[in-house]
């Protein structure tokens, strides 16, 4: 049906109820639909969010791999410490594994190579290397007083370690772990006295050990 507005002398816009009955149900049909996307099974909410916790993982992972590499290229050393174990535990192989950075912090970005004798007279012979002032004295040796130098004589094992420029030469597997946890402290030593040839006499009675302490010293020291 159509009037006449009286005030503005206009007719009114016919309304049509069927276009209007038909605009209700499409916003029914709207909400409906919002209402089936709305809803969400137990199942598909645990897949949702197993989904989003291995997305976050793998993004927290490829963060964690870019930050070791620039560790790397940086020089600077890194932990990892086993969390799963007991806190005491735990506790204890921090301390272990934070010893070179609290109690050896001058040697903190230096960096020794442990090789074979055979590696390290081969270096030295080709002149990749050059031997240290030390010569074949041990510098953890030296630190403890010790005034006779190392007796290197064929089959002898001794235990190169290569730092910088220089070869320095260990006596056994704990002075070379000695030394390069912390090889700045013993590059402070002074040098070595001069190689003077060592000569003992063995005084005693008969059957008293002189010939099995000589055989020692010669084994020991090459005196």
């Amino acid at each position: 049906s159509s009037g006449i507005n009286a005030e503005y002398g206009e007719e009114e816009p016919e309304i049509e109820l069927k276009d209007v009955t038909i605009s209700d149900e499409e916003e029914d049909e709207e909400e409906d639909d919002l209402g089936d996307d709305e809803e969400e099974t137990e199942e598909e909410a645990v897949d949702r969010i197993r989904g989003e916790i291995s997305d976050r993982y793998d993004s927290d992972m490829q963060v964690v791999s870019t930050l070791t590499n620039t560790l790397e290229d940086l020089n600077i050393p890194r932990i990892t410490i086993d969390a799963s174990r007991k806190p005491k535990v735990v506790g204890y192989s921090l301390t272990q594994q934070l010893r070179s950075i609290t109690e050896l912090r001058e040697s903190l970005f230096s960096q020794c190579l442990a090789v074979k004798a055979r590696q390290a007279n081969d270096m030295l012979a080709r002149g990749y290397k050059q031997s240290s002032r030390f010569g074949r004295w041990d510098p953890v040796l030296l630190e403890e007083g010790k005034a006779i130098q190392p007796y290197q004589a064929p089959g002898q094992l001794t235990y190169p370690v290569v730092y910088r420029a220089h070869i320095y030469f260990m006596s056994s597997l704990e002075n070379r772990q000695k030394f390069m946890d912390n090889p700045l402290h013993y590059l402070r030593l002074p040098s070595p006295p001069p190689n003077v040839p060592v000569k003992l006499a063995i005084v005693g009675p008969p059957k008293s050990g002189k010939t099995m302490l000589a055989r020692r010293l010669e084994r020991d020291h090459g005196i």
